[in-house]
């Protein structure tokens, strides 16, 4: 078992036809709700999404994933919706342009986002688990939003920089509040100059810090390898192969 992740690329890989449903096989999705999707997909999205207009998950699992949809688009570029999972309708450009990616940790709702096709959705009633529970409890999904973190998105990188200018910010106006009550109150002799040193040297190191994860942050881009643009469709033009 690779992971749901993984079984919706392989699933992907061997479809065929110009539209592919992917749907959970719990069936708490209603497939009765597919030819809703197509007819969507008719004015012009390639991407439909089914909406749940009521979530029948218990309280606890239900905050739990509103936590990691929001926790996601905190730290991605993108937002998502908890309502919409993946109960989707693609056609078969955004299926070939999905093949495409070869990142080892992906996730099906955040490659769809960066891919950018035209996207809408249709609302559907949610049904409830007749049998069994989710494979989810709210560790794995902890670990599946750290991983789409690292996978998806270099802000964490970036982060430590922000920090580190937040922290140097605080030690120049550190330095200034503290030189001016030395020479007005008058501190333990070495206080104020230690104080001042780490407060500035923690700065430092967090901006340096910072540099490195843009570097890091660079390499990142570069080792996932995926496709430089994508194309909808071309007209009036060739493209030699």
């Amino acid at each position: 078992n690779f992971g749901q992740q993984l079984a919706i690329t392989a699933g992907l890989k061997f479809s065929q036809g110009d539209y592919v449903v992917v749907i959970d096989c719990d069936l708490q999705d209603n497939p009765l709700y597919i030819p809703a999707l197509y007819e969507r997909s008719q004015e012009g999205f390639d991407v439909v999404y089914a909406k749940k207009v009521f979530r029948k998950y218990n309280l606890l699992r239900d905050i739990v994933t509103k936590m990691f949809y929001g926790f996601l688009g905190l730290v991605s570029a993108y937002k998502f919706d908890p309502n919409i999972g993946t109960f989707s309708l693609i056609s078969r450009k955004v299926v070939n342009s999905f093949l495409k990616f070869n990142d080892y940790r992906r996730g099906y709702l955040m490659v769809l986002k960066w891919l950018g096709f035209k996207q809408g959705y249709v609302e559907v009633e949610h049904s409830t688990r007749h049998s069994g529970k989710s494979s989810y409890s709210f560790g794995k999904l902890l670990e599946h939003a750290l991983k789409l973190t690292v996978a998806g998105s270099n802000k964490l990188l970036r982060f430590s920089i922000y920090i580190g200018i937040f922290f140097s910010a605080v030690a120049f106006i550190g330095i200034i509040f503290l030189v001016c009550r030395y020479f007005m109150i008058g501190y333990k002799e070495g206080w104020t100059s230690v104080m001042v040193m780490i407060t500035l040297i923690g700065g430092i190191i967090m901006m340096l810090l910072g540099i490195v994860g843009l570097y890091i942050s660079a390499i990142f881009d570069q080792v996932r390898n995926r496709p430089l643009f994508l194309v909808d469709k071309t007209e009036n033009c060739s493209v030699e192969s």
